[in-house]
């Protein structure tokens, strides 16, 4: 019998008593919140992955934990955590907040010169013991890895069938029992990494890989009683191109597996099925160029299953938000360099699991709640409500008891990781004196919970306001290029309008000047005649001979500076589009401006020949002209030696607003000799919509380089 195949890093502390206790470390109330994550931490011999990343692996993992302290998880797992550096480094910053855990997993049935498993564990819940009796006495040959007392700290079960390079490693799946102060069952938890690529023999494996879980699961776990999670980097592509509805026949084979024979649920199911939930894409920074495994650009592969305890219908359970983790990012300085990636080719796969109840999920929501006010109730601390709404401009209030605080959040349906701006006021609402507006352009789910507090309780009234732009308070606010499509005007609606209002942030350019400004409708129905009029903030027209008249496709009302009072400070403005004509149609809105949005981050020396002790030629001075100034802003950065980095100053590292160029000239100064001219250079407008990060070089000749990093934006969304 193998009784210890690893020494797993066991916490020697006592077992929390209290259920309270661990919930409230999570502080998620009645529900807990778990997360997998492949880091793609390989072994040295098989990657050095320090050029992609930008920072050695010790350094990725410090900053992957940074950022999984912030996230306050209940339980992670890592694959892929193959790198000694990266998994020293993961222990060291999260077992202070996590003391339960699995560090190291090396089978006893593998070759001696194998890679371990590469997969790690992180809980604030206590793992239980599980009996030794019996492993590896059968065909099985399962393992015990770690001790807590005379028991095994968790299971391993190594795959019989592998393929290629994937054979090198102890691929296998982990099992331990996690006490759940939150739900006082047990949870039986299964996490894993399968077969990687897509040859025939590689699915071949990978199939039987799968089998092989459901099987060990099927004789460790206890579905009476226990709940149980089956998580991690399964590498199974989830979707055909069609979409949710059209699973590929390898999704089809492991849900045969999973969820026809073990009872589990996926927890996209509970979701929104717009989200396809791609874990390994093309839009994160390490897989640019589309280095799906499949050769697409986008796969899900990544998989947290969930299994309700057969006992449990008293107190049921509800993955109540399922998403990827898009903010396991970085951006900053790595040894007086400036790097910008995701901290893994895979983004994280997170879920809160809470109590059932009214609304619990998304896939439960209330669709398309009409005006007015909506009852709803949180009867578990920690718990979600959802709402599910079409593309427009809605405001929102809440009333609960005691008019307690609230926090109203919005997310595309398309993707539930990445919370909506809102356009108006904030997701925190104090009392029902506070609103939020929110005008998505797709559809959109808000989710309401309570503010502050994981263990509040009671009911609610959500009032729903649709804007509609029939007056100036009910006016439908419009960010600069985009389209909105109006059919207010159409015969189609009960009350045809003659008037339909539109609300504006004009932000401000830092040099105060006026804005051009343009308004223009495009595929107006035939014969549809349409009156175009600009508006300051009370409502009143800029100029009541300025306006645009038109009966053809595209109409258009043009504010030049001369035109347009616009200047200083942020203004909330409106226009309206006015019928002129009998004839009803449709016609769709859109609004540009000449403002562009700047921001600066660091200023590095690169090179620098001066002596270290004549602190009088180091220190660089800036002068800047912010779209053709006549005075310029002038900055000194101090001392600055060679290799390092200063801060920009504060009103270029918040950002500042400029409609056609930005000119900065440097030198360098020195106190006993002339200075001497880094240079001039001039920052460009982008083109509406694009977005550059890059930086500005400043040389002298056979002496010093010097960068200064930067973030441009075509416009700002309101």
């Amino acid at each position: 019998m193998a009784q210890s195949a690893a020494i797993a890093m066991l916490s020697t502390m006592p077992l929390m008593g209290a259920a309270g206790e661990a919930a409230a470390a999570g502080g998620t109330g009645d529900s807990y919140k778990v997360m997998t994550y492949n880091i793609q931490g390989l072994p040295f011999l098989a990657m050095n992955q320090g050029d992609a990343y930008g920072m050695v692996e010790e350094d990725r993992a410090h900053k992957i934990s940074e950022k999984v302290l912030n996230d306050n998880y209940d339980i992670i797992t890592f694959n892929e955590a193959f790198d000694e550096t990266m998994r020293d480094a993961l222990v060291d910053d999260l077992s202070g907040t996590y003391p339960y855990k699995i560090s190291f997993i090396d089978s006893d049935y593998g070759d001696p010169g194998d890679e371990d498993s590469g997969l790690m564990l992180f809980s604030k819940f206590p793992i239980e013991g599980l009996p030794k009796e019996g492993l590896g006495e059968d065909y099985y040959k399962d393992e015990c890895i770690g001790e807590i007392g005379n028991d095994c700290q968790a299971y391993f079960h190594q795959f019989p069938f592998t393929e290629g390079d994937d054979g090198m490693s102890d691929k296998g799946v982990a099992y331990v029992k996690i006490q759940n102060p939150v739900t006082g069952r047990p949870i039986d938890l299964y996490f894993s990494h399968t077969q990687a690529y897509n040859t025939a023999k590689a699915i071949e494996a990978r199939q039987k890989q799968i089998a092989e879980i459901y099987r060990f699961t099927a004789r460790t776990s206890d579905p009476q009683n226990r709940d149980s999670i089956i998580m991690g980097d399964l590498n199974v592509s989830a979707d055909l191109a069609v979409g949710y509805d059209d699973p590929s026949p390898e999704y089809v084979h492991m849900s045969s597996w999973f969820a026809t024979a073990g009872g589990y649920t996926d927890t996209r199911d509970y979701t929104s099925h717009d989200d396809r939930q791609y874990s390994f894409s093309d839009s994160n920074t390490q897989n640019a160029g589309g280095d799906a495994q499949d050769g697409a650009d986008d796969e899900r592969l990544d998989y947290i299953w969930f299994r309700q305890a057969e006992d449990a219908q008293d107190a049921p359970s509800c993955v109540q938000h399922s998403w990827l983790q898009k903010q396991m990012y970085f951006r900053g300085t790595v040894d007086d360099e400036y790097v910008a990636t995701d901290l893994s080719d895979h983004y994280g796969l997170a879920a809160v699991i809470g109590r059932d109840g009214q609304l619990c999920a998304p896939y439960r929501a209330k669709v398309n709640p009409a005006n007015g006010d909506h009852n709803g109730t949180i009867a578990h601390g920690g718990s979600y409500q959802w709402y599910r709404f079409e593309p427009g401009a809605y405001r929102f209030r809440t009333l609960a008891e005691h008019n307690d605080p609230m926090r109203l959040s919005a997310f595309y349906a398309d993707d539930l990781a990445t919370k909506l701006t809102p356009w108006e006021g904030t997701e925190s609402l104090p009392s029902n004196d506070y609103s939020v507006t929110f005008a998505p352009n797709k559809p959109f789910y808000i989710r309401v919970s309570a503010l502050d507090d994981p263990w509040w309780t009671g009911d609610y009234r959500l009032t729903v306001e649709k804007l509609e732009g029939r007056t100036k308070s009910d006016a439908i606010p419009i960010d600069p290029y985009q389209k909105i499509h109006a059919n207010q005007m159409s015969g189609g609606t009960t009350n045809p309008m003659s008037k339909v209002w539109y609300t504006y942030k004009q932000h401000a350019l830092h040099s105060g000047a006026k804005q051009n400004l343009s308004f223009q409708t495009t595929e107006q129905s035939a014969g549809l005649k349409l009156n175009i009029q600009a508006l300051d903030s009370t409502g009143a027209p800029f100029n009541p001979n300025k306006q645009s008249v038109g009966t053809t496709g595209t109409n258009r009302l043009d504010l030049t500076k001369a035109d347009s009072p616009i200047s200083g400070a942020e203004q909330k403005l409106y226009f309206t589009v006015n019928r002129e004509s009998s004839t009803l149609g449709t016609f769709n809105i859109e609004r540009t401006t000449d403002y562009r949005w700047a921001q600066f981050g660091s200023f590095f020396n690169s090179d620098q020949q001066d002596p270290v002790i004549d602190d009088g030629d180091d220190e660089p001075w800036m002068r800047t002209w912010v779209d053709g100034s006549a005075s310029g802003i002038t900055d000194s950065f101090g001392d600055v030696d060679e290799r390092q980095r200063k801060d920009a100053p504060a009103w270029m590292a918040n950002g500042f607003g400029f409609a056609d160029h930005v000119t900065i000239n440097m030198w360098e100064a020195d106190e006993e000799d002339a200075n001497e001219d880094m240079g001039t250079v001039t920052l460009k407008a982008p083109a509406a919509g694009t977005e550059t990060r890059s930086h500005l070089s400043f040389i002298i000749p056979d002496d010093a380089e010097w960068y200064y990093y930067y973030l441009v934006k075509g416009n700002i969304d309101d």
